[in-house]
């Protein structure tokens, strides 16, 4: 799964900019397949009326 990230995820995670409750375990629990959708989450937008986080 996380071969699917979005790349300015990666690049943020690799750069040590990713919010600090966005770790592996989160990663690997399962984020959304759609890169925008994967950028909403990393941005802790609500989406479908739940929190993502």
């Amino acid at each position: 799964m996380l071969t699917l990230l979005a790349p300015d995820i990666v690049a943020s995670t690799l750069g040590g900019r990713q919010r600090t409750d966005l770790g592996v375990y989160v990663l690997r629990e399962g984020l959304p397949a759609e890169w925008r959708e994967q950028q909403l989450f990393s941005a802790g937008v609500v989406c479908a009326g739940k929190s993502l986080l």
